[in-house]
């Protein structure tokens, strides 16, 4: 008798759903994998627009790629490394090319929050990793306007079908496992050897299975436009700030993004935000700007979850879920790692690596 291959519904299209569909076809091609979107693109803060003002794309949310990530290096090409990086303790502007003393700002990049908000234990790990004596510091990368074709649409077509617009409302539940899906489009029914993996944020998730909800950190992002190449010292592609108001500044032509990892309201209007950190731009190159440059201010409430001792103890210890046949992934559901792209890439690694081994009843 042939065997019946099961389906892979994954529900959806961020970075961690998208790299699901990779890893099942690398397991076995033949296999079905089904996508569901709730957006009409794929990608979430994954994907880049078109910016008309500007006549350029922009990323929806700037990320960083290192390269000790062993899963989220491969998309990025050995003349890419950006290996100037420029540390600038403010407002003094005293500046250092050290990444090993300035481990506090590379943390809060890796992590998307503050360092009062990592667990010690997670901190220690990530120290160890990073700044061992017996390792190098790792080279950068970040995305400019070309997440969908860095990453996006060399994923998509892992999944045999994508249907956009799909909300997953609710799942139909017998004996412990999954036979219905409720969209907003209509009910799929599951065979009996077919697979959920559920992609989706902590809060979604927590609404179908029932999980822990968890505190999220937020962050904002400026981006500004210049007609010019600017220069910073030392040529540095990447400045890490401490004591400023800006996280990180991030170089590329025409553009220049400065982020801040869990904002507080700290400034009346995103104006006055957009011309402080300009001044701070302006201070570590050592020059004084007349004028400030086209900006936009992007704001993301939900960038990940805080990983204090708290919130780490309530993350899933693996991908299984109450279901048999359904399984979790996204960089929440792995305890004791940072809330990165690798960390979503890992994620869908260990949520496929269980379906496949999963012994259905």
């Amino acid at each position: 008798m042939t065997e019946v291959l099961p389906t892979y519904h994954i529900i959806g299209g961020g970075l961690s759903g998208l790299m699901c569909a990779k890893f099942l076809k690398m397991h076995n091609p033949k296999v079905k994998v089904a996508l569901y979107e709730a957006s009409s693109q794929i990608g979430g803060k994954l994907s880049s627009y078109y910016y008309p003002p500007w006549m350029m794309n922009l990323d929806n949310a700037t990320h960083m790629i290192l390269s000790s990530q062993k899963i989220m290096r491969q998309f990025v090409h050995d003349d890419e490394w950006h290996k100037s990086v420029l540390f600038a303790q403010m407002p003094e502007v005293n500046l250092s090319v050290s990444p090993e003393e300035n481990q506090e700002v590379l943390l809060k990049s890796l992590c998307r929050g503050s360092i009062e908000n990592i667990s010690p234990k997670l901190r220690n790990s990530l120290q160890r990793f990073y700044f061992s004596s017996k390792k190098t510091m790792p080279k950068f990368y970040t995305t400019c306007g070309n997440l969908n074709t860095r990453i996006v649409n060399l994923l998509a077509p892992f999944a045999d079908v994508i249907t956009y617009d799909c909300e997953l409302k609710k799942m139909q539940v017998m004996k412990g496992r999954v036979y219905g899906l409720l969209f907003n489009q209509g009910r799929i029914k599951l065979g009996k050897n077919d697979r959920v993996i559920l992609a989706l944020d902590n809060a979604e998730t927590s609404a179908l299975l029932a999980l822990p909800k968890l505190q999220s950190t937020s962050s904002l992002s400026v981006n500004y436009y210049t007609s010019q190449t600017i220069f910073f010292p030392h040529g540095a592609s990447f400045i890490g700030l401490q004591g400023g108001i800006a996280d990180w500044i991030v170089v590329n032509p025409n553009l220049i993004t400065a982020f801040i990892y869990d904002y507080c309201q700290e400034f009346s209007t995103y104006d006055k935000l957009a011309l402080k950190i300009w001044s701070e731009i302006a201070q570590i190159r050592g020059v004084n700007s007349g004028f400030t440059p086209s900006y936009k201010v992007n704001v993301f409430t939900d960038t990940g979850i805080k990983i204090d001792d708290a919130n780490n103890a309530l993350r899933p210890d693996n991908a299984l879920s109450k279901y048999d046949n359904v399984f979790i992934c996204g960089d929440w559901t792995m305890k004791d790692y940072p809330c990165c792209m690798e960390t979503a890439a890992l994620s869908a690694q260990r949520a496929v690596r269980a379906a496949y081994k999963a012994k259905l009843k």
